[in-house]
């Protein structure tokens, strides 16, 4: 199971890539936090989602892909609600989130098919 200390390396590089000082240190004391404000944030990112800039929406989505199944609520909660966009985006990440997942899967459980080829034949 993923914790919060294997998400905040990547969530840093994230950040630095889509967002702004002032985000980037936001983000990462509230994730620093407890639980309920990884919850509260992940909410916010995806009314983000549906936001009017294009950086708003990409920087949203690529926190709350990092954060995998920390989001999951929030995500699922955001493909009832909100603009197309963020609707849109939701159903995306859920996706995201379910391969990323069944990729992690195949590698525990079938090491020689990690390759993406059975019987690890390339």
């Amino acid at each position: 199971m993923t914790t919060l200390e294997d998400l905040l390396p990547p969530l840093r590089l994230a950040l630095c890539a889509h967002s702004n000082p002032e985000t980037i240190r936001e983000v990462l004391t509230r994730l620093e936090g407890g639980a309920p404000e990884v919850d509260a944030m992940a909410a916010r990112l995806v009314e983000r989602l549906g936001g009017e800039t294009y950086s708003d929406r990409e920087s949203a989505n690529a926190v709350l892909r990092e954060m995998g199944p920390r989001a999951r609520g929030a995500i699922l909660a955001g493909l009832e609600s909100g603009t197309l966009e963020g609707r849109t985006r939701c159903a995306r990440l859920l996706r995201d989130h379910w391969e990323d997942a069944l990729t992690a899967w195949r590698r525990s459980v079938l090491p020689e098919t990690a390759s993406g080829s059975p019987g690890g034949r390339t």
